[in-house]
C-alpha cells in the first residue's frame, strides 16, 4: 500500500510540477515555494501536509528548493482513488518521509526531467 501511495503522489506531482514551477518563475517577486504554493490556490492540501510534516520552515529556509507537488485536484483524484480522506493522509506517521521524497534541493524545471 505504500509504493502505491508513493508511486501515486509521483506521478501526480509530476503531472502538476510544471504549474507550481510557472507560479513561482511568473511572480516578478523572490519568494519562497510554501509562499508560492499558498498564493496559487490550488496547493491547500500539499500546504497542509508540510505544515503538517514539519517543513514549512525548511522550504522557507535556504534554498532553493524543487518541490514535485501535486495540486488540489490531483490529491482529490488520488484521495478518491485510495478510498481515503485528507486527514487520514495528513495523519500518516511517514508524511514526512513521502514529502521530503518530493522535494529535491536546487532548481529543477519540468523540462528538465527525462522519461526513462
Amino acid at each position: 500500500m505504500k509504493k502505491i501511495i508513493a508511486f501515486s503522489l509521483v506521478f501526480m506531482m509530476l503531472l502538476s510540477f510544471s504549474g507550481l514551477a510557472s507560479a513561482a518563475e511568473n511572480t516578478g517577486t523572490k519568494k519562497d515555494i510554501v509562499d508560492t504554493a499558498v498564493q496559487a490556490g490550488d496547493f491547500k492540501i500539499l500546504a497542509a501536509a508540510l505544515e503538517k510534516a514539519g517543513l514549512v520552515d525548511t522550504l522557507k529556509g535556504e534554498g532553493p528548493f524543487t518541490v514535485f507537488a501535486p495540486t488540489d485536484a490531483a490529491f482529490n483524484k488520488l484521495l478518491t482513488e485510495l478510498n481515503i480522506t485528507a486527514e487520514q493522509l495528513l495523519a500518516r506517521k511517514d508524511l514526512k518521509d513521502i514529502l521530503l521524497y518530493h522535494v529535491v534541493q536546487g532548481k529543477v524545471m519540468s523540462s528538465d526531467l527525462k522519461d526513462e
